[in-house]
């Protein structure tokens, strides 16, 4: 005798369950951006956004660093970098393949 599972089980195997839950996944992004109306950016708000960072790097604040503060921004940049690489080997769950 043949079993069958019902249809809105998931099937079984690691790669099965992947496809699964990657569809799942799929749907419930539609929703979301459908329930939220999401669209991506115009070209207006393209132009806005560009011309709020160029006038940032036109101001002195750039210029006014002290070697103090790039220090600091430095080692803030060089952390979040380790625990990038930090959450990506534990997500990979292995240590080897990055060149580091």
């Amino acid at each position: 005798m043949l079993h069958t599972r019902p249809p809105y089980f998931p099937p079984i195997g690691f790669a099965d369950c992947t496809v699964y839950w990657a569809r799942v996944t799929k749907e419930v992004a539609k929703q979301v951006y459908n329930k939220e109306q999401l669209a991506p950016p115009s070209p207006q708000e393209w132009h806005q956004a560009r011309k709020q960072l160029m006038d940032l790097l036109k101001t002195d604040r750039l210029k006014s660093l002290t070697k103090e503060d790039l220090a600091k921004g430095a080692l803030v940049g060089i952390e979040i970098s380790g625990f990038f690489l930090i959450g990506e080997m534990i997500g990979r769950r292995n240590v080897v393949g990055y060149n580091v």
